[in-house]
């Protein structure tokens, strides 16, 4: 006696049942046992048992909960009368197992694609997964746009883009699948969507002028959230002001090469300090400032080594030294 297929509201029973020698098995009676006693079963169709071949039995029991484990019994009847009682458990079709290995495998400033394995139990495949992340109060249910609901990728793979998300925050997630029989156990899973711009580093004054200044830093490119563009301020008396920028190519900042930028700062005043800040920014947000003091061309710095080298009867061959600011 075994069970061949399991569905969620049946269970298909095969068995061999030889005939005795002069009283050949007419019936056999397949009972179920209850809460309080043993009952007949009821059979796919009002059918009962029949003989497939020989000495081989089969009959579809109905009419039965999903999830759940019977204690079933058979006996064969003939002429002579009725044998005796052959046990078997089995279960009809599970509920979704909870979901495994559950990864983040595309993470953006705003969005992550997840992944997750989940089988389908014998007879009830599994039909939709159900998503919550984790709100201030309490769990709240994934929003997905139509089409995009969580869906089989193949196999026992399922997938999932979440959109709308915070950049460089932590998101607790929950899921679980649903057939026809019910949902399964949730599985747990943290997640971090991709940061924000780290601080700019090897901030330098790569040339200056009376009225400009070049510089140059480098900013990493967070993962799956490359730095797009770099902002950057001098501070005035009062409070911090975007910088202009000369009116050549490739003056405002831009990307050199790697995670090197480039800008050339224009406008300012000759043998001046400036107190200047740079950012990195991505699609989620700005990042951290990273402040230098810089200074634009200096004056003229006091001759020295002054000296008459030749005199004249009506004149002097003066003669000095002095450095380039």
């Amino acid at each position: 006696l075994q069970c061949v297929r399991r569905l969620p509201d049946m269970l298909v029973l095969r068995w061999c049942l030889a005939d005795p020698e002069g009283a050949e098995i007419t019936a056999c009676d397949v009972q179920i046992c209850g809460s309080l006693s043993w009952a007949n079963a009821v059979f796919e169709g009002g059918a009962s048992p029949t003989r497939t071949e020989g000495k081989h039995w089969q009959a579809t029991v109905a009419s039965l909960v999903g999830d759940t484990a019977y204690n079933i019994r058979v006996r064969g009847c003939s002429a002579a009368g009725e044998g005796e009682w052959s046990p078997l458990t089995c279960r009809t079709s599970d509920r979704p197992p909870e979901a495994a290995e559950i990864q983040c495998v595309e993470r953006r400033a705003t969005s992550l694609r997840v992944e997750w394995q989940l089988p389908d139990p014998e007879g009830a495949e599994v039909q939709s997964c159900e998503l919550w992340l984790a709100g201030t109060v309490s769990w709240q249910p994934l929003a997905t746009e139509p089409g995009s609901e969580p869906r089989r990728a193949q196999g026992n793979t399922w997938e999932v883009a979440i959109h709308g998300l915070t950049a460089a925050t932590n998101y607790d997630l929950r899921l679980c699948g649903r057939n026809v029989v019910g949902t399964g156990p949730l599985a747990k899973q943290d997640m971090r969507t991709s940061e924000l711009p780290p601080e700019a580093t090897s901030f330098d004054c790569l040339e200056r002028t009376p009225h400009e200044l070049t510089l140059e830093w480098r900013v990493e490119d967070p993962q799956g959230a490359e730095v797009n563009n770099c902002e950057l301020q001098v501070a005035g008396s009062l409070s911090w002001a975007s910088a202009a920028f000369s009116s050549g190519p490739n003056a405002e900042p831009r990307r050199c090469q790697g995670d090197l930028w480039r800008a050339s700062i224009a406008g300012l005043l000759g043998n001046t300090t400036y107190e200047v800040r740079v950012r990195g920014r991505n699609d989620g947000g700005d990042g951290s400032w990273c402040q230098r003091t810089f200074r634009t061309s200096e004056l003229p710095q006091e001759p020295s080594a002054m000296a008459c080298i030749q005199r004249l009867p009506d004149g002097l061959h003066i003669e000095w030294l002095l450095h380039e600011p």
